[in-house]
């Protein structure tokens, strides 16, 4: 059993939250979506180095880059909160940080038929195929970086043993 797992459990079973129960007909009724990752607002990329960073936030696993539909750059980062019960109810809602109190539901993804994000890049490749046909004469110039910097010497201590 995780930490996690067992600090849930611990939680559930020494009964501090099992009188607190979801309204079925509440719409965040056995959801917990909001309560699997973060997001945060990174700068759009214009430059090779920024667009660089996009690509190494997306070689990390559980890490996702969107754009919404106002143009805004966001890091995701998916990660259960350690404060959410086997139940789906949070284990510190009295005291639940403020983001999460103004968190409306009506806002949430799943009570909307649009997609959340404009663009989701779930890996690099993703993201480099959206950067060749949106941006092409950037990612050209990318691509020169990118080419430059595989002709730089690297540094002795790195030096692959053959």
């Amino acid at each position: 059993m995780s930490q996690t797992t067992a600090k849930k459990a611990s939680k559930t079973a020494s009964g501090t939250k099992d009188h607190l129960e979801k309204e079925s007909e509440h719409p965040c009724h056995a959801c917990t979506a909001c309560c699997n990752y973060i997001a945060l607002e990174i700068d759009e990329p214009t430059t090779n180095r920024e667009y660089d960073y996009i690509r190494w936030y997306l070689f990390r696993p559980n890490v996702k880059v969107y754009v919404d539909w106002d143009g805004d750059w966001h890091l995701q980062v998916d990660s259960d909160c350690e404060n959410l019960l086997p139940n789906g109810l949070c284990g510190v809602y009295e005291t639940r940080p403020k983001i999460c109190r103004d968190f409306d539901w009506n806002d949430c993804e799943k009570h909307n038929d649009d997609p959340a994000e404009k663009w989701l890049f779930a890996t690099a490749e993703e993201f480099l195929a959206w950067f060749a046909k949106q941006r092409p004469k950037a990612f050209a110039r990318y691509e020169v970086f990118l080419e430059e910097l595989r002709q730089e010497a690297p540094a002795p201590e790195l030096l692959r043993v053959t």
